[in-house]
């Protein structure tokens, strides 16, 4: 495996999962129990595009 490992607990899941795999900086994204496995070349200056990205799901859900 090339890269970082995070593990993003979200939900919706299958949303999550979706939006993330095309992501920026994210290599590799897949649903593992009730989170998400993500790969990224460095794990620290990915761990944000997970979290906007969430939040914009979030949005939509919430309407």
């Amino acid at each position: 495996m090339q890269g970082e490992l995070l593990l993003v607990e979200c939900e919706p899941l299958e949303q999550a999962l979706d939006v993330l795999q095309s992501a920026p900086g994210v290599l590799d994204a897949v649903a593992f129990g009730n989170a998400l496995h993500l790969v990224a070349p460095m794990a620290e200056p990915a761990i944000p595009a997970p979290r906007g990205f969430i939040s914009v799901i979030n949005h939509f859900r919430k309407r």
